[in-house]
């Protein structure tokens, strides 16, 4: 049985990004896809430093074994920050050893407050997990000014909606 882990790519309270992986992990428990979503903010605050490096003892080392570990895909929602994606993510897989991203599979989808939906920051995140040896999903998903996507804190346009889906009904099959 395939499991998936969600990551909500931004480190900043309150962002919009967690509102898509959240719309995201429903569409995948509608399609019966176990899942779960992990926010970077909840990241612990010693993760920088040398100690980071020893990937037995990382931080990160309890978020590895429930959150990538026992999964067989990844979906990484990302904000555009400075043309490219949050170095919180950067510095995340970073401290993951990378025997644990070999084999996966990813889908990205990318928000924005701009017009480009995060284009160029999916394009480097894929070129980073394709070094991982992970094999990224073609069909990346770019959603651009998102404030007129939600009512309040909720995505509401129904044609983003169905694209979500369309997304994550590729994604099941790849």
């Amino acid at each position: 049985m395939e499991k998936y882990t969600v990551f909500a790519t931004s480190n900043r309270e309150d962002n919009k990004t967690q509102i898509f992986a959240q719309k995201c992990s429903k569409i995948l428990e509608e399609m019966k896809i176990e899942n779960s979503v992990y926010y970077l903010e909840q990241l612990p605050n010693q993760l920088s430093g040398a100690k980071m490096y020893d990937y037995e003892n990382s931080p990160v080392s309890e978020i590895v074994e429930k959150y990538i570990n026992p999964v067989n895909k990844l979906i990484f929602v990302i904000p555009e920050y400075n043309g490219s994606f949050p170095g919180i993510l950067k510095l995340f897989i970073d401290a993951v050893h990378p025997r644990n991203f070999k084999g996966k599979k990813a889908a990205l989808i990318g928000v924005s407050s701009g017009r480009s939906g995060n284009v160029r920051g999916m394009d480097h995140l894929t070129a980073i997990l394709q070094y991982l040896k992970v094999e990224v999903y073609h069909d990346k998903l770019p959603f651009s000014s998102i404030d007129a996507l939600l009512t309040g804190d909720v995505l509401t346009h129904e044609k983003s909606i169905q694209l979500m889906t369309n997304q994550m009904l590729g994604f099941k099959n790849f």
